[in-house]
């Protein structure tokens, strides 16, 4: 199901919130990860304070682009 403007500018408010306070963003492609190693994955962060987010791309692409962040999209 795709999602409604209203949960598309709620996604892209969550991500410039995510931007402003990182000191770093690190994107990872997690398809094909089974969900056992995400649960994993995500303990592991949570415990080592990381944050974790998933959005999708053509979102991401704007949140980066209304911070004025250049460089190229992973694929």
């Amino acid at each position: 199901m795709s999602r409604t403007k209203t949960q598309k500018k709620e996604i892209l408010e969550k991500l410039d919130k995510i931007m402003t306070g990182a000191k770093s963003l690190v994107f990872v492609n997690i398809h094909g990860l089974k969900v056992e190693d995400a649960t994993v994955m995500r303990r592991q962060l949570t415990k080592d304070g990381v944050g974790f987010f998933v959005a999708k791309k053509t979102l991401t692409e704007r949140a980066l682009e209304a911070k004025k962040y250049t460089g190229s999209m992973p694929t």
